[in-house]
């Protein structure tokens, strides 16, 4: 029987009902070293694609709902662990980094805000390298205005802000208030993006771009 944990909390939080988890296993709680975990018991994992993602799901339901109540440290789905004294030493070794990031992060939240581009232009033969690269420096430069521009919409509501880019996506990461999460769809709501840009944004969810500790 392995151990799936779902996240690290305080002990002080008062959780919601939530009575089951991934494959409806039953929630149970550990606390170890000032902290609090909440963990399943899980038999094995779905191999199909499909159940799993359905599983990762229902993980990230169960983070969410103990989120509404306060900060946590949600660990990556899905981490399985051999044994309860693997997850109690596991928290022990983490003790500080963790009780420090729980502090340091209590009442916040980080906003997503996905950077696409509606149409990708069409390839084309008579290209050079030169032109290619240009038309490359041309759409980082519309990301980086589109970026900037969400930024100054925010304002104060972002507390910090992370950038991370891929080959076909930008994602930016606000750290905010819980409770201004409204305010922050809100006020990046009314920017208007051109070059064919898209900016899509989720949240409010737990704060882990911004956290010192990684489970």
């Amino acid at each position: 029987m392995s151990i799936l944990p779902y996240c690290v909390f305080s002990p002080a939080l008062v959780l919601p009902d939530i009575v089951t988890g991934v494959q409806q296993a039953p929630l149970l709680r550990m606390e170890e070293a000032g902290l609090a975990c909440l963990y399943s018991e899980s038999k094995e994992l779905p191999k199909d694609p499909g159940e799993l993602a359905q599983s990762a799901m229902a993980f990230q339901s169960t983070v969410q709902q103990v989120f509404g109540s306060g900060v946590v440290i949600p660990f990556r789905f899905p981490t399985l662990l051999r044994s309860l004294e693997d997850l109690s030493s596991h928290l022990r070794e983490k003790s500080g980094p963790y009780s420090a990031a729980l502090k340091k992060l209590d009442g916040m939240a980080q906003m997503e805000v996905r950077f696409t581009r509606l149409s990708a232009p069409a390839p084309s033969t008579a290209t050079t390298g030169t032109e290619y690269l240009k038309s490359r420096q041309a759409a980082a430069d519309g990301t980086n205005a589109a970026v900037e521009a969400i930024k100054s919409a925010a304002g104060i509501l972002a507390h910090e802000w992370i950038v991370r880019e891929a080959a076909d996506v930008t994602r930016g990461y606000a750290l905010i208030e819980h409770a201004k999460a409204a305010d922050f769809k809100r006020a990046v709501g009314f920017v208007k993006l051109t070059g064919g840009l898209r900016a899509v944004v989720s949240g409010p969810w737990p704060p882990s771009e911004f956290m010192g500790a990684s489970s």
